[in-house]
C-alpha cells in the first residue's frame, strides 16, 4: 500500500540543482530525467542558475550525452530563469 502511495506522488515539472556539487547534480539529474520518462513528461526545465556555470555544463553535457531520450534542449526563456535554466524536450 506504501508502493501506491509513493507512485501517486506528483513529479514537478522542474529540477532546482542550485547548491549542489556537480556530482551530485548528476546524480539527481539523471534520476529525475528517469523519472520524467516513465511519467511521459514532454517538456521540462533543470534550474542550475549562473554561479561559475559548472552546472549549466554539467546539464548540457549530459543532456548531449542522451540523445537517445533528449529531443533537444535551449535555454529558459525571459521568464523562466533565462541563462540560469535549460529547458529539456523529452523524446
Amino acid at each position: 500500500q506504501l508502493d501506491d502511495l509513493a507512485k501517486q506522488k506528483s513529479l514537478p515539472l522542474e529540477l532546482n540543482l542550485i547548491g549542489q556539487h556537480v556530482d551530485e547534480a548528476e546524480l539527481n539529474l539523471d534520476s529525475y530525467l528517469d523519472k520524467c520518462r516513465l511519467k511521459g513528461f514532454k517538456r521540462v526545465r533543470i534550474i542550475h542558475g549562473w554561479g561559475s556555470g559548472a552546472l549549466r555544463n554539467l546539464v548540457r553535457d549530459y543532456l548531449d550525452d542522451h540523445k537517445d531520450f533528449v529531443d533537444h534542449y535551449e535555454a529558459a526563456g525571459e521568464y523562466e530563469g533565462g541563462g540560469g535554466a535549460t529547458v529539456v524536450y523529452l523524446k
